[in-house]
């Protein structure tokens, strides 16, 4: 039997702090998040990873990303995690 916990995208906000841009979103156990950016929304859009997969805690992640010249746009990738009871 697997299990699964109905993992829904997040609300997600950010912040600056120094040079870098914190985005931060709520998590839910069970699930897994991926952040991912793009320098432009022009099809095909080229989404690329940043950071590491990042397990859900049911606690608020944050993720720091450089801020650099280039525009960026982000996505946050959510995955249900089979558990299997």
């Amino acid at each position: 039997f697997v299990a699964t916990t109905g993992c829904v995208g997040p609300a997600l906000s950010f912040h600056r702090v120094g040079p870098d841009l914190v985005l931060t979103f709520p998590s839910r156990e069970g699930c897994s998040y991926q952040v991912q950016s793009a320098e432009a929304l022009a099809e095909p859009t080229l989404w690329q990873s940043v950071g590491e997969l990042q397990p859900g805690t049911g606690e608020p992640i944050s993720v720091e990303v450089p801020m650099t010249s280039v525009n960026a746009f982000y996505q946050v990738v959510v995955s249900e995690v089979a558990l299997n009871l």
